[in-house]
Formats: structure tokens, sequence, C-alpha cells
């Protein structure tokens, strides 16, 4: 989820499902959404795992070491004052959740203005705004992190099936082998004993005459 020494986390499936790697994924990844300043970023779909910092997808399933993105995304006002918040939390709406994940996780609020008397804003609600972003962006990034140790852990578990299958096919064979080595091994016994009768019977006639 890194390109440019940036992170970008992983695109989910849609909200309310499960992940590939079966963690339930209420918000998609801020990647597959478009934004202004992520036109020239790779395609989720192009991408058959990790990123490293230089953008080449790797297969270890360990991520690179995180690093909070710059805000660079431009607000929306008038699609932010069209949200009714009392009711995406009383629908639990995580489909409007995901419109704006980009835009108010990546945006930048710094130079924000008052609309009416153009006053700069408090600088200590700035701060607020800015730890929730950064709250919200390791939260995302701590998401993918357990998604790949889940399907990691789940290929494990799938291998160690396989080879438990495997083994249960090669004791069902081996127990096959040995039963039928036990039958020969009895009717050999049986011709055995047979001929030592025999023998028995041949060395005391001879004995007698």
């Amino acid at each position: 989820p890194f390109y440019d020494n940036v992170y970008y986390p992983y695109p989910s499936d849609p909200p309310g499902t499960h992940s590939s790697a079966g963690i339930p994924s209420l918000l998609s990844s801020p990647q597959s959404q478009p934004s202004s300043g992520s036109l020239s970023r790779p395609a989720a779909s192009t991408m058959s795992g990790p990123l490293t910092s230089s953008g080449v997808a790797t297969s270890t399933g360990i991520p690179p070491p995180f690093k909070f993105r710059a805000r660079r995304e431009n607000v929306d006002w008038r699609r932010i004052n069209a949200v009714d918040v009392d009711r995406v939390a009383s629908e639990m709406d995580f489909h409007t959740l995901q419109e704006h994940i980009t835009e108010v996780t990546f945006c930048n609020v710094e130079g924000e203005r008052c609309q009416r008397c153009q006053s700069p804003v408090d600088p200590a609600l700035i701060k607020l705004f800015r730890l929730a972003q950064l709250t919200v962006e390791y939260l995302l990034h701590s998401q993918d992190c357990l998604s790949i140790s889940l399907q990691a852990t789940e290929e494990r578990l799938q291998a160690e099936a396989r080879e438990r299958e495997q083994l249960c096919v090669q004791l069902q064979k081996k127990s096959q082998d040995a039963k039928t080595l036990k039958e020969e091994l009895k009717q050999r016994k049986k011709i055995i004993a047979s001929q030592q009768a025999m023998f028995s019977a041949g060395i005391g006639a001879n004995y007698h005459k």
C-alpha cells in the first residue's frame, strides 16, 4: 500500500461485505477513490501485492514501514454541507462515509477561512482535525496489516489442510498395504504349516519302514 514512499491503503470490498482476507470491510481504501492528487497513481486493479517504496508490488505479505501521506486534497464545502451527519450515524450509512473518506482524511484545511467573515480557522480546531485525520489514516493502515496477516494465516491453513489430506491418502494406502501383507502372511503360514505336516508324515512313514 505504498507508492513513492507514501502510504495508499488497499481497496476493499463494497461496504458491509467481507474482504478476501475475511475481515469485515466497512470502508474501502482511499486509493480506490478519484482525487485531484491521485490521477497518476497506479490503479488498484494492476497491483498484485503490497507495494514497496519504489512502487513495485511484492509477494512477501510484509507491508513496508508506515508513512503518513501529505494533505493535498481540496475541500468541497458544498458536498460537505450536503451531508446529514445525524442521518449517517443513525442509519449506519457507510456508503456516504466511503464517498468522503479521501476528502476528509487527506484534505488540507490549514488555509481555510470562514466563508462569511474570512477569519482563519481556530488553530486548536485545526490541530484537533489533523489529529483525527492521522488517526483515520493509521487505522486504515492497521486494517491493511491485519488483512495481510489474516490472509497469510489462511494461506498457511490451506497449505496445512492440503498436506493433511495428502497424509490421509498416504495413511489409507499404507493401511491397505498392511492389510494385504497380513493376508499374504496368513496364506504363507498356512502353506508352511501344510508343508510341515506333509514333511512330518513322510519322515514318520520312512521311520516305521
